[in-house]
């Protein structure tokens, strides 16, 4: 009985000391896995995960999932995922819902097996969610991120008409994903936030998630945080702060950020314009007002004059020669397109209120600088006085100054 015993004590030291092993064995795995060394680290976790250890059969899943040490191989990452998950391991269930979600490395019996459900399913597709949602499930509630996060995703798109969206369960699930530093929750809590899906609107606590998820170089939380940069949400407007951000994401491939960087380049060059522009009107301005104060006698013999050329110019596309004719035909129809151009330039760049005037609401706002919105309105109300001027000279030129000169009428009394 004695010797019994001690076989038995034995045996359990010897598995003690097996697990006490392997668990220092899957911590080196960790860290080697940490400072990117791959191969070291599937060296010492492909035996743990042959042996049937969870730990490591749910980290060699994700090493094939990413691809990371290993060719990318996504039926071999759902093997290793089911083998962790099937043992309870959170980290396994959640990277197999994941799979499911995607679509990602199903086996030959297993799409059949798909198939055979969808049967009694909307479609497998519908299906394949569910299952996804049942692994996440588990995950989450055993505490893992990854699963918290992906059941947020599930409630917040909703899968067919058997679950609808629920927002504020959505929210929840983030909030505790990213409670512990999960950058997707992150940026998905942020955006929750900021559009006040499932959570009162608040700019201030969707800076602070995509803040913390941009920190970890989650690209998608870098283009968000420059666009509440850039469009002035929650912070004053920065367009330098926006392009930093925008710069970062872009670089690792993000086709949105580059989109925005395009887009406050078009801003800035549209600045530029009216600015110019502004500048024009206030020198037109000024010009005018001098030319009331020193020509206000003959303000009754200009406007006789520019009547006169106008009607003449409008006479000579009825009945003039055939070459001014078609000079005066060919002159209107530039003016006329002119204009209706730079109408139609107004309308489409202030509908989103960009200039200073608001077109659906019909209300000014000086959100923007003042110069931006007298350019833009100032072209409006100089392109007609412009081409008017324009075109009484057009007149004298096709005429040939062969009737009464300009100077006429100001020397002619009214």
């Amino acid at each position: 009985m004695k010797s019994k015993l001690q076989l038995a004590a034995l045996i359990f030291l010897a598995l003690g000391l097996t697990n006490a092993v392997s668990a220092d064995t899957f911590e080196d795995a960790k860290v080697a896995f940490g400072r990117g060394d791959y191969a070291t680290a599937l060296q010492l976790v492909r035996p743990l995960a042959e042996q049937g250890d969870a730990r490591a059969e749910a980290a060699l899943g994700t090493t094939y999932e990413t691809g990371r040490g290993v060719s990318q191989d996504n039926a071999e990452a759902v093997k290793w995922y089911r083998l962790a998950a099937d043992q309870g391991n959170a980290r396994g269930e959640a990277g197999l819902g994941s799979m499911y979600l995607q679509g990602y490395g199903q086996s030959e019996d297993y799409v059949e097996a798909a198939k055979e459900a969808a049967k009694t399913w909307p479609s497998s597709a519908t299906y394949m969610k569910m299952q996804a949602m049942k692994w996440f499930r588990l995950a989450a509630e055993q505490g893992d991120d990854r699963g918290q996060a992906g059941l947020g995703y599930l409630y917040a798109t909703g899968i067919s008409q058997l679950l609808p969206a629920d927002l504020p369960e959505a929210a929840k699930w983030y909030r505790l994903s990213a409670d512990q530093g999960n950058a997707f929750a992150q940026t998905s809590l942020g955006y929750s936030y900021a559009n006040g899906r499932g959570l009162p609107q608040d700019y201030a606590e969707a800076m602070k998630w995509y803040r913390l998820a941009a920190g970890q170089g989650f690209v998608v939380a870098q283009n968000n945080l420059g666009s509440m940069y850039h469009m002035g949400y929650g912070v004053p407007r920065d367009d330098a702060q926006a392009l930093q951000w925008y710069h970062m994401a872009a670089e690792r491939g993000n086709r949105a950020a580059q989109q925005n960087i395009d887009s406050i380049e078009r801003e800035r060059q549209a600045q530029l314009n009216n600015r110019i522009n502004a500048i024009f009107v206030l020198i037109s301005l000024a010009g005018f007002v001098i030319f009331l104060f020193y020509f206000a006698k003959q303000l009754k013999n200009v406007a006789r004059f520019l009547f006169a050329s106008v009607r003449q110019l409008i006479s000579l596309v009825h009945s003039g020669p055939a070459l001014q004719r078609g000079l005066a035909c060919f002159w209107m129809a530039v003016s006329a397109g002119w204009l209706v151009h730079s109408l139609w330039w107004v309308v489409a760049n202030c509908q989103s209120g960009y200039y200073g005037y608001d077109c659906t609401s019909g209300t000014f706002h000086i959100e923007r600088a003042h110069l931006d919105a007298l350019g833009v309105w100032g072209y409006v109300l100089t392109v007609p006085v412009a081409m008017l001027f324009v075109t009484i000279a057009a007149y004298w030129i096709i005429r040939g100054f062969q009737s009464r000169r300009p100077a006429d009428y100001l020397d002619s009394n009214p």
